[in-house]
């Protein structure tokens, strides 16, 4: 066994993680013959894999650019805050493009499975988590030390606020 391992030193349904919901598509196809996945669920979940493949290159490209053109906007002489926003909110909007198409991905692999192949995958992803939901048995959010109670002393919020827009 493993980290993120089951009792049988397998991954469950998640399989590895990659891009366009690689992970769980991976896992579907890992452990067809578990599922009793049909020669036309395998085709079906491999086209939404590639397709989501393909579309992921874009989407990520599409990120790099705009973090490109963000970077451009700082490094400016004369740095337009409004631009510099909006320049934030595309970089942001094409990650949540991203991660959308990621779960899109998954939704549609698993709208191929029947009910029973549904209901094994859910069974399997839960057995994996920990107490509330949580997968692995690793530290919880606010297990680790307080701001500026650390070892390195200090305290303060971490950083500044911007006038401009109260945040």
């Amino acid at each position: 066994d493993g980290p993120g391992r089951g009792a049988r030193g397998h991954r469950g349904f998640r399989g590895r993680r990659g891009p366009g919901g690689g992970g769980m598509l991976h896992g579907l196809l890992a452990h067809a013959e578990q599922l009793e996945l049909t020669d036309d669920q395998q085709a079906q979940i491999k086209e939404i894999a590639t397709e989501s493949r393909k579309s992921m290159v874009q989407l990520r490209a599409n990120a790099e650019l705009a973090q490109i053109e963000l970077q451009e906007l700082i490094r400016s002489d004369d740095p337009n805050l409004d631009a510099i926003e909006q320049g934030l909110k595309k970089v942001a909007n094409a990650h949540v493009a991203e991660r959308f198409a990621t779960i899109e991905a998954g939704v549609n692999a698993r709208a191929v499975l029947t009910d029973d192949q549904q209901a094994k995958v859910k069974e399997a992803m839960q057995g994996r988590r920990g107490p509330e939901g949580r997968r692995g048995d690793g530290p919880k959010r606010g297990d680790g030390p307080k701001r500026g109670g650390g070892r390195m002393g200090g305290g303060g919020t971490g950083g500044a606020r911007s006038e401009r827009s109260g945040r």
